[in-house]
C-alpha cells in the first residue's frame, strides 16, 4: 500500500489555478479536474513515489477542488472541509500575487527570470537588518543622480552588472571631493551600500544570465568551526591542541598568555593570528553596521577618559598603534588581550548587539595551561591605594587651577603611558603618582624625553607627554593652588548656579592709523600679509623689501623694535601680526560674541568653539582670515569679555566643568515625538553632532526609534494606568509563548491597548520594544530583540529552538518572517537540529521523520566508495530506504546529523541549496578543510589558488568564492600534490 502524501503548495498552486479556470470559464470542470488529477499523479511518478490507482485521481481531486473553492468564496460555494495549505495557497493568491506568480511558473516549468535589482534585494536582506536594508537601499538614488550627470553611469546602478563600471562608481563615492561634500551627511552610508552591491556583482557568472536560480544563498547565523592552519603532513606529528574557547564578553576575563583563533559576525568568521587582528576585525564588522555609532566618539574615549579608542586624520597623532579601519578612520590597538575584550563587550553594548553575535574563538598558548594570576599583597595593597588617592589630589588640584576637563583626562592618560615607558626602558617600575620627590621626577622626564624613540612619539604628539610630566612636576612644587570659588553640584538643573554674562557694547574699530608710520605698516599688512604675518627673521626680511618697493625708506634693522611697532599698528592673533580691524570685521566679532553670550544665558552649559567655527566658517574666512579653531579661539580671547570663560574647546560662564549633557537631555524631555539628529543639531547648534550622538546612546532613558531618530522613553504617551495593563497583557503572552519580540508587543498594544495604540499608531515595532525596555526594565529581562522573564534571559538560538519544537511543519516563508521579527538570520544549525528539511521550502519535526538509519548507511556507503563525496554527486535516491518524505539532497544534508556512518562536512547552511561533503565518520579527516586540501591535492584542474576556489564552488562543495587567507590552503594542497607525483613515480 502506497503511503499517504500531504498536498504541497505546489500542488495546491496547481489545484487553484485550474479551479479559477474553470470560474472564469476558460475550461470546463471536469476537464480540469481530469488534467489536475493526471498532472499531480505524473509529478509523484517522477519524484520516485510509489503511488496507487487512488492517489490523486479524479475523484479526490473534485472533493479537493471544492473544499478549495468554498476557501476562495469565503463559504459561498464549496464544501466546508478546511485544510491548512489550501488556505495558504488562497493567502499567497491574494496577498502576495507575485510571489504566487513565481511559484505557479515554477511547478509549470517555466522559466522565473528575475531582474538585477530583484536578485540584489534578496541578497542584500541576507547581510544586513531590516533596518539596515530600508536605510541603505534609499542611497542608490543620490548615487544615480551624481553618476548619471557626470557620465559615469548610463543607466540606475542597480540596473548596471558591468564589474569596471561599478567599480567606477564605488572609487568615485570613495575619492571624489565633490561627492563627499554634496553627500557628507549619509556619506558612509553611501559607502557602505555601493560596496555591498560591488561584492554582490563580484559573485554574479560572468557568464550566465541573471534568473531565480542564480539568486545567492543567505550566509548562516550560527558560525562555522575554526579551520586549522597546520601542513596536513605535520599533523601526526602535531601535539593535541586544547579545546578552543570562547570570550565571554558578560564578565571581565583574563586573556594573558592566550592566541586568538578567529572572529565570527552572524555567521561570517575570518581567521585571526594575533588579539590585535582581532581587535581589528570585530571593530571591522561592527563598523560597516554602526557607522554612526562609531562617528559619535572620533577622537574620543568609549570610557569618556584614557586614550582616544578611534580617530580621523586630525587625531591619528594621538594614537600609539593605531590600525586602519576605514577610510579616515582609525583605531587604537595599543591594549592587552584582556583589554582588547573589555573594549569590544564596551562596543557591543554601545551598537546594541547581542554577544552570541560575535564570537572570538581563541586558545591557551603552548606551556600556559595555568595563567598565573596577579597576587595581592599588603604591599601592592597599599601602593594601589596610594596610586588611587595621589589621582584624585592630583585631579581636584588640576580642576582648582581651572584646567578643562577633557585636558585632565589627556594628562592622566599620558602620565599612565609615561608610567609604562620607564618600566619597559628599565628605568624605574615605580608608578610617576606615587613618587613625591620632585628632583627624582624631573630626572626621570629629562631620561625618558632624550630617548630617541620616545621624544620622536612626543614630538609626533605635540609634546603631549612634556606638558603632562611638567603639570605633575608643578603640582608636587607649587604647593596650595588657587582657590576658586566651587559653584553648588546639589541641582543639576541647567541654569543653577550659572551667572549671566552683560552683554558688551562693541565698538567698531576705525582703520584709519594717526600715525604715519602705523599707516604705513597697516599698508603692508593688509596688502601683503593679510593672513598674518609671523615675527620670524625671513619674514620681517620680507616685511622690510616690501616697506622700502613701497615707501623707498627701510624701517628699523632692530627686529624686536620691528616687532613691536607691527603690534602697535596691527594686531597680536595666535602667534602672527594681522591687520587692524575695519568696521565690518568688528561687527563680525560682535555678532559672534553675542550670540555666543545670549545663547549661554539663555541656559547653555557652554558652545564648543568647534560649532562657532562652523557657524561662521565663510565670513570668518573672507573677513578676518580665520581658518581653524586656535586662530578662533585667541581672537575671542583678545577681546577679554568679562565673565567669559573661554578654554581649549568651549566657551562658557564660569571657571567650573560644564555638562552639556544635561542641554541635550533638556531638549529631549521637551519633545513628546521622536527626534531626528537634524532637528536636535538645529535646537543645540553650539553642541557638535559627534558630542549629541555620544550622549544620546550613552543615556539608557533616551532610545533609537528610527533611522538616527531618539525619543526620551519616559515621555512615552500611556497613563500608569494603560502602561500596568500593557504590562500584565505582555506577562500574559509571555508565559503562553515563552518569549516575545517586537512584532508582540506591537500585537499586544494594537489588539488589547487601544488607547495607547491611538496615540502611537505611527509607531514602528521595534520602537515600542526600546522603548519599553526602558520603561519595564525591572519587569523584564530584556536581551537584544527578545523579551523573556526578569531573570531568566533567552538567547536566540532558543528562540530558534522552541520555535521548530512548537510546529509539526514549517516553511520557509514562516522562518523568514521570525528572521524579520528578531532582526538577525536564520540560525540554521538550530533549526536543523529539530527539523528535517524535506525540500527547498519545507521542514518537518525531526520526530515525525524516521530514518532507517542501518540501511541507509548501507546504501550511502555503496555511493561513496572513498573516504569522502560531494552531496552534488548523489543523485539517484531510488534505493534509500522509505520513509515519509521523499529523498533528495536536502533530505540527505538532515539525514547527515543522525547518520552512523558519516557526517556532513561543509561552510555552512544555506537558502537555496545543498552545499559540502558526505565524508566517513572513521576517516582521517578532521575538518572540511582537510578534505578540500586532499581533493585539491588528487585534482589536475588547477595550475593557481583562483582556479582552485572555482574548483570548489563547480564540485558543489561551498556556494561562495569566498575563503579568506585561501592561498595558504591552495600552497598546501600543492605540496601534498607534489609529494603524492613523487611517490607515484
Amino acid at each position: 500500500m502506497a503511503v499517504r502524501i500531504l498536498w504541497s503548495l505546489e500542488e495546491a498552486a496547481i489545484l487553484l489555478d485550474a479551479l479559477i479556470q474553470t470560474r472564469d470559464g476558460k475550461i470546463d470542470r471536469n476537464t480540469a479536474v481530469a488534467d489536475v488529477s493526471e498532472n499531480l499523479r505524473k509529478r509523484a511518478i517522477e519524484k520516485g513515489l510509489d503511488i496507487d490507482e487512488i492517489y490523486r485521481n479524479t475523484n479526490g481531486i473534485s472533493l479537493k477542488m471544492s473544499s478549495l473553492e468554498y476557501i476562495f468564496t469565503n463559504g459561498l460555494h464549496g464544501l466546508n472541509n478546511p485544510s491548512k495549505v489550501f488556505q495558504e495557497i488562497v493567502d499567497l493568491y491574494r496577498n502576495n500575487r507575485t510571489e504566487y506568480d513565481k511559484l505557479l511558473k515554477k511547478v509549470k516549468g517555466i522559466p522565473t527570470e528575475i531582474s538585477v535589482e530583484e536578485q540584489f534585494a534578496q541578497w542584500f536582506s541576507s547581510k544586513v537588518s531590516p533596518r539596515q536594508l530600508s536605510e541603505l537601499y534609499m542611497v542608490f538614488s543620490d548615487v544615480d543622480a551624481f553618476c548619471i550627470e557626470k557620465n559615469i553611469l548610463k543607466k540606475r546602478l542597480l540596473d548596471t552588472t558591468d564589474r569596471a563600471v561599478v567599480k567606477a562608481v564605488l572609487d568615485t563615492v570613495n575619492s571624489s571631493k565633490l561627492f563627499r561634500f554634496k553627500y557628507k551627511k549619509s556619506i558612509n552610508k553611501i559607502r557602505s551600500a555601493v560596496k555591498y552591491y560591488y561584492d554582490f556583482i563580484k559573485e554574479l557568472p560572468a557568464d550566465k544570465p541573471v534568473s531565480a536560480s542564480k539568486s545567492k544563498p543567505e550566509p548562516v547565523v550560527e558560525p562555522k568551526p575554526p579551520v586549522e592552519n597546520q601542513q596536513a603532513s605535520d599533523k601526526a606529528q602535531a601535539p593535541v591542541r586544547e579545546p578552543d574557547l570562547i570570550v565571554d564578553f558578560t564578565a571581565p576575563c583574563n586573556l594573558s598568555y592566550t592566541k586568538p583563533i578567529s572572529v565570527s559576525y552572524f555567521g561570517e568568521t575570518i581567521s585571526v593570528a594575533n588579539w590585535t587582528q582581532a581587535y581589528v576585525q570585530a571593530v571591522k564588522f561592527l563598523f560597516d553596521d554602526y557607522p554612526h555609532i562609531f562617528a559619535g566618539f572620533l577622537n574620543k574615549s568609549i570610557h569618556d577618559q584614557g586614550c582616544i579608542d578611534f580617530a580621523d586624520d586630525n587625531g591619528l597623532k594621538q594614537m600609539y598603534a593605531a590600525k586602519k579601519i576605514d577610510e579616515n578612520f582609525y583605531l587604537e590597538t595599543n591594549h592587552s588581550a584582556t583589554d582588547i575584550a573589555s573594549r569590544i563587550s564596551k562596543i557591543l553594548d554601545l551598537c546594541n548587539v547581542d554577544y552570541e553575535n560575535l564570537e572570538i574563538r581563541y586558545t591557551k598558548k603552548e606551556g600556559s595551561a595555568a595563567i598565573p594570576e596577579e597576587k595581592h599583597t599588603p604591599q601592592s595593597e597599599s601602593r594601589g591605594t596610594t596610586n588611587s588617592a595621589e589621582r584624585v589630589k592630583f585631579i581636584e588640584w588640576m580642576k582648582t587651577v581651572g584646567i578643562a576637563d577633557t585636558t585632565i583626562s589627556g594628562y592622566l592618560s599620558a602620565i599612565k603611558q609615561c608610567t609604562k615607558a620607564l618600566n619597559d626602558y628599565g628605568i624605574t617600575e615605580v608608578a610617576l603618582l606615587e613618587i613625591t620627590d620632585t628632583d627624582a621626577l624631573i630626572q626621570y622626564r629629562d631620561e625618558l624625553l632624550t630617548r630617541s624613540e620616545f621624544k620622536k612619539i612626543n614630538e609626533q604628539q605635540h609634546n603631549r607627554f612634556r606638558a603632562a610630566l611638567n603639570k605633575l612636576i608643578d603640582y608636587r612644587t607649587g604647593g596650595d593652588p588657587i582657590k576658586l570659588p566651587v559653584v553648588p553640584q546639589t541641582s543639576k538643573t541647567v541654569q543653577n548656579g550659572i551667572p549671566k554674562i552683560a552683554v558688551p557694547s562693541f565698538s567698531s574699530s576705525s582703520s584709519a592709523v594717526v600715525d604715519p608710520e602705523n599707516e604705513r605698516f597697516d599698508t603692508i599688512l593688509r596688502e601683503d600679509f593679510s593672513e598674518g604675518l609671523l615675527p620670524n627673521a625671513l619674514r620681517l626680511d620680507k616685511f622690510r623689501m616690501l616697506y622700502e618697493d613701497e615707501f623707498g625708506a627701510e624701517p628699523t634693522q632692530d627686529d624686536d623694535l620691528l616687532i613691536s611697532k607691527l603690534k602697535n599698528a596691527g594686531s597680536f592673533i595666535d602667534g602672527r601680526i594681522y591687520p587692524k580691524q575695519d568696521s565690518k570685521q568688528s561687527n563680525l566679532l560682535a555678532e559672534i560674541l553675542t550670540e555666543v553670550i545670549n545663547t549661554l544665558n539663555d541656559g547653555a552649559r557652554c558652545v564648543y568653539l568647534a560649532c562657532v567655527m562652523e557657524r561662521w566658517q565663510q565670513e570668518l574666512a573672507n573677513q578676518l582670515s580665520v581658518y581653524n579653531v586656535g586662530t578662533l579661539r585667541s581672537l575671542l580671547s583678545s577681546q577679554n569679555v568679562p565673565g567669559l570663560f573661554i578654554t581649549d574647546y568651549v566657551l562658557k560662564a564660569t571657571s567650573q566643568l560644564v555638562y552639556c549633557e544635561e542641554n541635550i537631555v533638556a531638549v529631549m524631555k521637551e519633545s513628546h515625538s521622536g527626534m531626528s539628529y537634524d532637528e536636535i543639531k538645529a535646537k543645540l547648534w553650539y553642541i557638535p553632532i559627534e558630542r549629541i550622538a555620544q550622549i544620546l546612546v550613552a543615556k539608557p532613558e533616551i532610545v533609537n526609534v528610527d533611522a538616527e531618530t531618539y525619543f526620551y522613553a519616559p515621555n512615552f504617551p500611556a497613563t500608569p494606568v494603560e502602561l500596568q495593563h500593557l504590562k500584565m497583557c505582555m506577562k500574559s503572552e509571555l508565559a503562553a509563548k515563552g518569549y516575545l519580540v517586537a512584532q508582540d508587543i506591537a500585537n499586544i498594544i494594537h489588539e488589547k491597548c487601544h488607547a495607547i495604540a491611538i496615540n502611537t499608531s505611527h509607531y514602528k515595532d521595534w520602537a515600542y520594544r526600546n522603548i519599553l525596555k526602558y520603561i519595564f526594565r525591572d519587569d523584564f529581562e530584556f536581551s537584544g530583540a527578545v523579551v523573556s522573564e526578569k531573570g531568566k534571559s533567552i538567547e536566540m538560538w532558543q528562540v530558534f529552538r522552541n520555535y521548530c519544537r512548537d510546529h509539526e511543519r514549517l516553511t520557509l516563508d514562516e522562518l523568514n518572517t521570525l528572521k524579520g521579527e528578531l532582526g538577525v538570520s536564520i540560525y540554521w544549525g538550530t533549526v536543523l537540529t529539530e527539523m528535517v528539511r524535506i525540500n527547498e521550502n519545507e521542514l518537518v519535526r525531526r520526530d515525525l521523520v524516521h530514518f532507517d538509519i542501518d540501511a541507509t548507511d548501507k546504501v550511502l556507503t555503496e555511493l561513496c566508495p572513498g573516504d569522502y563525496i560531494a552531496l552534488k554527486d548523489i543523485n539517484l535516491f531510488l534505493h534509500f530506504p522509505a520513509v515519509e518524505y521523499p529523498w533528495n539532497k536536502f533530505m540527505l544534508e538532515s539525514y547527515l546529523q543522525v547518520s552512523k556512518a558519516f557526517k556532513l562536512y561543509h561552510v555552512s547552511y544555506t537558502i537555496n541549496g545543498v552545499f559540502g561533503v558526505m565524508v566517513r565518520s572513521n576517516s582521517r579527516f578532521e575538518d572540511y578543510r582537510a578534505v578540500v586540501v586532499d581533493m585539491l591535492a588528487n585534482s589536475k584542474e588547477w595550475n593557481n589558488a583562483k582556479q582552485a576556489l572555482e574548483l570548489i564552488v563547480d564540485k558543489g562543495y561551498q556556494a561562495r568564492k569566498r575563503w579568506t587567507n585561501f592561498e595558504q590552503v591552495a600552497q598546501e594542497a600543492n605540496l601534498l600534490r607534489e609529494k603524492i607525483e613523487t611517490e607515484r613515480m
